[in-house]
């Protein structure tokens, strides 16, 4: 593999056929990335990866954080940059995920608005952070909103990186 090359690693195909939930089809490929990174270092396998990889890298990094204690976590453990400071957004959208981009810019402009607390929120204390929540309550109605097309939009993701596999991996028999 030479420095400019995209990073696809192998996969059965009959390995990802058997997969039917979303995430489960995600984390066999993602796993790939993850075990890679473990071997080398994050940022061999991230100079390598296509616009589609990075928005599966991203959007897991999203889910995960969003999942566990929604925006304001994700927030405040600084994947803002990647989500709101990057091309994402535009990526995602190529997706066909418009109702989470939606969201995601919504939260976007909470997050500006909200920026100067986040930056000045004192890390070593549980109860600035969960004060965050109290802070900034426009979140909350962007997490319901999120979590209302979660299942949907993992299903369109799905059907995504399905029909453009070959952006994520090298199948084999």
């Amino acid at each position: 593999m030479t420095e400019n090359e995209t990073f696809l690693p192998k996969i059965s195909r009959k390995k990802l056929e058997e997969l039917t939930d979303p995430w489960d089809y995600f984390y066999a490929i993602l796993d790939l990335y993850f075990d890679e990174m473990d071997d080398k270092w994050d940022d061999y396998v991230w100079e390598r990866v296509n616009d589609d990889q990075a928005v599966l890298l991203i959007y897991r990094n999203l889910s995960d954080q969003v999942s566990n204690w929604w925006f304001v976590q994700m927030i405040y453990n600084w994947y803002w940059y990647s989500v709101f400071e990057t091309v994402f957004m535009d990526l995602l959208e190529q997706t066909w995920l418009k109702k989470t981009v939606e969201i995601l810019k919504e939260a976007k402009s909470y997050y500006e608005k909200y920026k100067e607390k986040f930056e000045n929120v004192d890390r070593e204390d549980w109860d600035a952070f969960s004060n965050l929540y109290k802070e900034c309550p426009e979140f909350e109605k962007i997490d319901d909103k999120f979590y209302k097309i979660w299942d949907s939009d993992d299903n369109i993701l799905l059907k995504y990186v399905k029909e453009n596999i070959s952006n994520y991996v090298i199948l084999t028999d």
